[in-house]
């Protein structure tokens, strides 16, 4: 995705040809709005359904009204995703200035059908296409925030560009605001400054022009990939020949582009529908207060230099836990508070690890630090960690596809591989409860551990009073002797196993995994990442999958780091003692924390476990 940014004429329109015809010789299928429209209607399941039923000479104005059609359905889609922009977007017009002319230009309408086209192109392209946009998200600006009245607050213009999709290329075509007049002039002056004076005029071009100097300002921070062309003369031919080298700069030749780390680029196709739980949690996000308080949080962003510049949000996905988004004057961090029973030692691990990853340029979140090169700082008796924030979406709770889920899967499963090829040998700093102290040591939790705390599970289970939590905790007592059983003959088959050892990263999966607009995974939430067979990884992912989409992902997987003879002998034996071993932990956790859900947790595991005993796992 290509879009351009200047001011009303900047000569925009004039630059979009000849980037096309540079992506093109270059290998690349490039188009504008109005040439993807009807052909990418033509893609959709309704205009692969009616099309052939429609007189060739009427095929035109129908893929339109098909491409229109489904583009509001799409621009709905899109905002119960991004709520926050449309939220914002809305909210920004009701305190513009009268001279805005707000309903007259059609501000808002024009915003929902960018956002509407937008999404309905972006679902139905296919791998190697490019679209040049000259009235983007990005030259919204002109439109939401600038008028002959007013230019933008700085910290409002920034919000707004951290929640709109970040292009691969932005490209800025720099015209004088004077020389953008004369053209505006000679070419003829919109309806609207038809009746008003020079001016009037004058002012909106040069507010406008301020507007995208400090867009492109921003994004530059934000370091987004922009290119800047100088198309101030009276002749476009320097212009266009300096497009031309921006472009093949910038993007090169599509058979010259490689995965970066070995992760393949998914350009993500086709309509992504959130299920019922993805749009409760994001309501749910909404109307709970900040999981931390803003008074907090600013004290917090004090200590690394920095200031809020709105009010702390709760993420789509992480109501539940103590996550903040906060926008500050160094851009959009993610603020964590940690639980208070997290003991230092695992949290030094855990960033230990990250640190680790962002030296060998590995895509996982990032850690901010202190002036003081601290990443982790305490306030109020709690602690806290400031992550920079990542452009991209959570894929999970959405329907979408089987072929471009098993893209992403694909994608997960070549990223997993590449983290274990990352931390091969990696010795953290502190230390964590769960898995093995070291690579050669004992597991912290052994089996005499787990047949110990099973004896003292059983006869806990007599104090149990609720019908429902005596009911479930009688099942996993009945259940009691052939869990040891199966423990012990497990363990001593497998602990003398030449089985490899790596950090896992302990939940990995598609709630873990934020995916940027080129399609790479970007990995975060590392709090169970431990010292452990790394099979183990791999079982946690194939659990929560379907045959052909585990398939799917252990091919990927295999494709950049291959499974030892070892390993593939037994899966299936590593899947059942894993689970078995869990199911021991979660009863115990019930008695513990309580919560009748860890009860059900435990029941699972043992039911998943029988579904493994002896049914070998075909790769």
């Amino acid at each position: 995705m290509i879009e351009l940014l200047g001011s009303p004429g900047s000569g925009k329109t004039t630059l979009v040809p000849p980037i096309v015809k540079e992506l093109r010789a270059q290998g690349w299928e490039a188009y504008l709005m109005v040439d993807a429209a009807r052909r990418f209607a033509a893609r959709s399941l309704l205009g692969r359904i009616s099309t052939p039923f429609v007189p060739p000479p009427l095929r035109d104005p129908w893929l339109w009204r098909v491409f229109a059609t489904l583009s509001t359905f799409h621009a709905l889609a899109f905002f119960i995703g991004r709520p926050d922009l449309a939220r914002q977007a809305l909210w920004l017009q009701r305190f513009r200035p009268a001279a805005a002319d707000v309903r007259q230009r059609r501000v808002v309408s024009w915003f929902f059908r960018t956002a509407g086209r937008y999404a309905f192109l972006s679902a139905h392209a296919r791998s190697g296409e490019v679209l040049v946009l000259d009235e983007g998200f990005v030259h919204r600006v002109v439109q939401l925030f600038a008028s002959p009245a007013e230019v933008p607050r700085s910290s409002r213009l920034a919000s707004y560009l951290s929640e709109i999709p970040r292009p691969d290329l932005v490209v800025h075509v720099c015209t004088p605001a004077p020389v953008c007049e004369e053209r505006i002039r000679a070419r003829g002056v919109w309806a609207r400054f038809q009746d008003e004076d020079a001016p009037e005029l004058e002012a909106f071009v040069r507010n406008a022009h301020r507007t995208v100097e400090m867009t492109a300002r921003q994004i530059r921070r934000e370091s987004w990939a922009v290119v800047d062309i100088d198309n101030g003369g009276p002749e476009p031919g320097a212009a266009v020949e300096e497009v031309r080298r921006a472009a093949s700069t910038a993007l090169g030749s599509r058979h010259d582009v490689s995965p970066a780390l070995g992760v393949t680029s998914v350009r993500r196709r086709g309509p992504l529908v959130p299920r019922p739980g993805r749009i409760l949690d994001a309501a749910r996000s909404r109307i709970h207060p900040a999981a931390i308080d803003a008074e907090t949080v600013s004290r917090v962003l004090e200590r690394y230099g920095l200031e809020p510049t709105r009010s702390p949000q709760n993420p789509a996905t992480g109501w539940r836990n103590r996550i903040v988004v906060v926008h500050t004057s160094g851009g959009r961090k993610v603020l964590k508070q940690f639980r208070s029973d997290r003991e230092l030692p695992s949290v030094i691990w855990e960033h230990s690890i990250i640190d680790h990853l962002k030296r060998l340029e590995f895509p996982s979140v990032r850690l901010t630090t202190t002036s003081s090169d601290a990443n982790l700082v305490e306030e109020d008796g709690g602690r806290f960690a400031l992550f920079d924030f990542v452009e991209g979406r959570n894929l999970a709770g959405f329907v979408m596809p089987q072929l471009v889920r098993s893209a992403l899967v694909r994608t997960a499963g070549e990223t997993l591989a590449t983290f274990h090829r990352t931390v091969d040998g990696f010795d953290p700093e502190g230390e964590h409860a769960l898995g093995y102290h070291t690579y050669a040591s004992a597991r912290t939790r052994d089996v005499d551990w787990h047949l110990s705390t099973l004896d003292e599970l059983v006869c806990a289970s007599d104090s149990l009073t609720s019908p429902e939590e005596r009911s479930r905790s009688e099942w996993l007592r009945s259940r009691a002797p052939l869990i040891a059983a199966q423990v012990s003959e497990l363990g001593e088959m497998l602990e003398g196993a030449d089985l490899p050892r790596r950090v896992i990263h302990g939940d990995f999966g598609m709630h873990n995994l934020l995916f940027r607009s080129d399609g790479t995974a970007v990995v975060h939430d590392f709090e169970l990442a431990r010292i452990e067979w790394r099979l183990i990884d791999l079982i946690i992912v194939l659990s929560r999958l379907d045959e052909d989409s585990g398939r799917d992902f252990v091919t990927a997987y295999r494709a950049t780091s291959e499974l030892t003879r070892v390993e593939e002998r037994h899966l299936g034996d590593v899947w059942q003692y894993y689970r078995l071993r869990g199911a021991v932990q979660s009863w115990n956790s019930f008695f513990e924390l309580g919560g009748v859900r860890r009860l059900e947790t435990a029941q699972r595991r043992v039911e998943e476990a029988d579904a493994r005993a002896g049914r070998p796992v075909r790769l």
